[in-house]
């Protein structure tokens, strides 16, 4: 969605159990948003993600967590500017936090 120079954007996946064992509990899903600004030859954003994979419980039947749970969230920073047509120069910077909620040693 664009308005006046801003734009807005927003996306959400579920990857069910997409390549993993049917006799697992694995899923995988993330969602997006992102914000955009664009100024004449000045354009910046910023997009956070949340992400999700693993077992919907904790443990299969025999209490082992073959696939341990694993969140992930990301900020990204962006800008760029168009110095002439077909010359974009653009910076970006991720944040990234991944963190497992259970891991088997």
């Amino acid at each position: 969605v664009e308005y006046q120079g801003f734009s807005a954007a927003l996306s959400y996946s579920d990857d069910g159990k997409s390549l993993a064992p049917k006799t697992s509990n694995f899923t995988a899903n993330w969602w997006t948003a992102g914000l955009g600004y664009k100024n004449g030859a000045l354009s910046t954003s910023v997009t956070y993600l949340n992400g999700r994979k693993g077992n919907k419980s904790y443990a299969d039947n025999e209490g082992i967590n073959t696939y341990p749970t694993v969140s992930t969230k990301a900020v990204s920073l962006g800008a760029d500017y168009a110095v002439l047509p077909g010359l974009t120069p653009f910076a970006e910077v991720t944040f990234v936090q991944v963190k497992p909620k259970k891991v088997i040693n």
